[in-house]
Formats: C-alpha cells, sequence, structure tokens
C-alpha cells in the first residue's frame, strides 16, 4: 500500500517530501475504514500436560536403559508451500468477513534428523511430488 501510495501521489502532483512510511499506513488505515483481517486459518493448541508427561517418560526410560545422549535422535518435518497466497487482506470495517480460497498443496516436504548431542545428523531429505509417482506406476 506504501509503495502504491508513493505512486499516486506522483501521478497526482502531491508534494515531493511526501513519505508513505509504515507510521503513516498506520494512521491511514483506520482513518479510512480500512482493517486487516484473517483470510483462513486454524489455531492449534497442544496439550502442556501430554507433552511434559511423554518428556519425563523418555528421559526416564533413557536413564534406565543406559543411553546417551549419541544414542537419542529427533526428527522434525516441515513443509514449504511454495504457491500458498497470504491469509491476511485489507477490508473495509464494514466487511467483517473475507472470502477464502482453496489452500495450495504445492509443498515440497523436508525432514531433518539429529541426535540430542548435536555431534551427528542425517542428511536433509526432501519430498516433492511427482505427476506419476513410480510406486503407482503398474497401477490403474
Amino acid at each position: 500500500m506504501c509503495k502504491k501510495a508513493l505512486e499516486l501521489n506522483e501521478k497526482l502532483g502531491g508534494s515531493a517530501d511526501f513519505k508513505a512510511s509504515t507510521g503513516w499506513l498506520k494512521k491511514f488505515k483506520p482513518h479510512h475504514g480500512i482493517q486487516e483481517l484473517q483470510i483462513e486459518g486454524e489455531s492449534l493448541f497442544g496439550d502442556k500436560n501430554s507433552a511434559n508427561k511423554f518428556k519425563e517418560n523418555i528421559l526416564q526410560s533413557v536413564e534406565e536403559k543406559g543411553y546417551s545422549r549419541d544414542d537419542v535422535y529427533n526428527i522434525g518435518e516441515t513443509e514449504v508451500n511454495w504457491k500458498a497466497l497470504p491469509r491476511k487482506s485489507m477490508a473495509s470495517k464494514r466487511k467483517y468477513t473475507a472470502p477464502g480460497f482453496k489452500v495450495s498443496k504445492e509443498r515440497v516436504t523436508a525432514m531433518v534428523c539429529a541426535n540430542t548431542s548435536g555431534t551427528h545428523s542425517l542428511p536433509l531429505l526432501a519430498i516433492g511430488k511427482s505427476k506419476k509417482p513410480r510406486c503407482f506406476k503398474n497401477v490403474s
């Protein structure tokens, strides 16, 4: 919006010392009835009690069996949605919702794995999406 404001200022022959800063934008939005709406999303809350109990159980099990931090590995999975659209939009104060859209499933999944002491890590595993996966080669 700031970039567009600068363009419009120039086209309309506005003041040469006009600066469309973030402060200007913060004042402009409420003055003109523009608000930021969440387009789509969900919030997830983990069960902290269960997580703490699991942590205690795993630490106890590791100690009982005599494992070291070099023997315990952690794997994390993450996705990069490279065609995802923004989840927020500017709208008039008269609007309470924004039209949603189907979220793109175009993504790359990555898995990272390392031991707890940080002395050994496995190579990054990246999983893409194929039009014709090999596992379904002879399946109709």
